[in-house]
């Protein structure tokens, strides 16, 4: 059963991120609670042409459809982020053909290259702009320290470069004497046949512009800001977990 709304503190930090249904904000302390990068820019930005257009085809089944692919995603990036600390993952009861392609083109594409992990899953923020989000993958690559955030659906949408250059520009500026030098989107399921530069089979590196679409992503933030001057998390009214206080049955049922 998937849980919609729920709670995860980070250790190293103790920022707490909310995740209600499909959106995500970050308790930084008690008294800055901001939305995620990616709700900016999907409250703000549609994902173009195709993808609305994909929306009208497939109707009242688009929701469906969507959730099946998130849930995907969600079971991917977890298995990479098993696969780099050194974890089996076993397909058995836990995937479908088609993920286990992706991961095993993955894996191939990781162990041809001069790659290590710094940091996994790290909550980045800044106050200035009031929102925050979760890196996937802070590491040196070639020698170059760099940032990656793995994109496992059919496509990569240009949101996905704002996403990851406001992640790129927040984290730089939380670590400015350990700065990123480059930041990439991961398709992990795209269609290469060959290796060709940093990418593989099944797998693309796409680098970011990181201050051009940095630049971006602050106009989109400040739309998010003028549509939505009152956005707040919704936990603040609705709380993630409900318990009935009275009228519980008595006796077998």
């Amino acid at each position: 059963m998937k849980i919609d709304s729920k709670i995860i503190v980070d250790e190293a930090t103790g920022i707490e991120r909310i995740d209600y249904f499909d959106a995500h904000w970050y308790k930084i302390d008690e008294d800055f609670i901001f939305p995620s990068v990616t709700k900016v820019i999907g409250d703000v930005l549609s994902k173009g042409f195709g993808f609305e257009q994909w929306l009208k085809d497939v109707g009242n089944e688009s929701n469906y459809i969507v959730r099946e692919a998130q849930e995907s995603g969600s079971k991917l990036h977890n298995a990479i982020e098993m696969l780099i600390k050194g974890e089996i993952v076993a397909a058995q009861d836990q995937f479908t053909k088609k993920e286990w392609v992706k991961l095993n083109n993955w894996l191939a594409w990781w162990n041809g290259l001069d790659i290590s992990a710094e940091l996994l899953e790290s909550i980045v923020y800044n106050i200035e702009w009031g929102v925050a989000g979760t890196v996937d993958f802070i590491g040196t690559l070639n020698g170059e320290k760099v940032l990656i955030d793995w994109k496992t659906g059919n496509a990569i949408h240009d949101t996905g470069e704002l996403q990851v250059a406001a992640y790129a520009t927040m984290y730089n500026t939380m670590n400015p004497d350990s700065p990123i030098t480059k930041a990439y989107l991961c398709h992990v399921g795209a269609l290469n046949r060959t290796k060709k530069d940093l990418s593989n089979k099944g797998v693309k590196m796409q680098e970011v512009d990181i201050e051009l679409l940095t630049k971006q992503f602050k106009n989109t933030l400040d739309i998010f800001k003028w549509r939505f001057p009152n956005a707040k998390a919704p936990t603040s009214e609705f709380p993630v977990h409900l318990k009935l206080e009275n009228g519980i049955i008595k006796g077998e049922i």
